[in-house]
């Protein structure tokens, strides 16, 4: 089984600290800064990280943590074809494999399914437990909302997320920003009559303001409240990720 350890970092990322509980073997995903990272290992060991896309606030904390750990580093095959993301951060390149869509790794006792997740960025991947049912989605699904698209499209991103509609509908969603007000704000311009999203608002607000992260989100949830989701078709899908590029 993996437990999962929430990092905060940065002005909105999160860090996410995974340990098998069988092994004690530890991976963190995402690593935008090393600091926080060993402040809350306190000693602790990492072996794996796992990072899901190229942008640098994923990958700050890379260099310094392989420097200190000598741990190995998965990421998108096509950023080490590329040369970007993590790759500019690992020197020993033994230290470093690119994943492809159904590869597994484990941590420890755990495996994890890499899953292709092209929109955000074309390169990017996410890390699918099925034992447990959990999905690490970097920039991709947000609360009540998704990535915007940089070297990605918007069609890809569209695609992407109907894949996400045939996980277990109990999957716990771990992304890797805290943008919940703005999207919900977005959301309820968008959908008035979602009575839902008002509750989950009031809610949100009140957990951010006790400093308690919102990740992990409920798959379930965000089928029936999050507006990238619900869009019935691909043009209706641009329309609103070009509102939410302005809003």
């Amino acid at each position: 089984m993996l437990k999962v350890e929430i990092v905060k970092s940065l002005q909105n990322n999160y860090i996410f600290v995974l340990t098998c509980t069988q092994t004690g073997k530890t991976s963190v995903v995402d690593p935008s800064q090393a600091l926080e990272v060993e402040e809350h290992l306190n000693g602790k060991r990492v072996d794996i990280i796992l990072n899901t896309h190229q942008h640098d606030d994923h990958c700050y904390g890379i260099k310094e943590l392989v420097e200190k750990h000598h741990c190995h580093v998965y990421c998108p095959v096509n950023d080490i074809k590329d040369g970007i993301g993590a790759v500019k951060y690992v020197e020993d390149r033994s230290l470093l494999t690119g994943l492809r869509a159904k590869d597994t790794i484990n941590i420890g006792e755990v495996q994890l399914e890499v899953m292709e997740i092209p929109g955000h960025t074309m390169n990017h991947i996410a890390y699918f437990v099925p034992s447990q049912n959990l999905l690490f989605s970097g920039d991709t699904l947000f609360a009540a909302g998704c990535g915007n698209t940089f070297d990605g499209d918007v069609e890809a991103l569209y695609n992407t997320l109907n894949k996400f509609k045939f996980l277990p509908k109990d999957t716990k969603v771990f992304c890797s920003h805290e943008y919940t007000l703005n999207n919900i704000e977005f959301a309820l311009r968008e959908y008035p009559q979602l009575e839902t999203l008002k509750s989950r608002y009031e809610n949100a607000k009140v957990l951010l303001a006790n400093n308690i992260p919102l990740v992990p989100l409920h798959l379930s949830e965000e089928l029936f409240t999050n507006p990238f989701l619900l869009a019935p078709d691909l043009e209706f899908f641009k329309d609103l990720r070009a509102k939410k590029d302005k809003f």
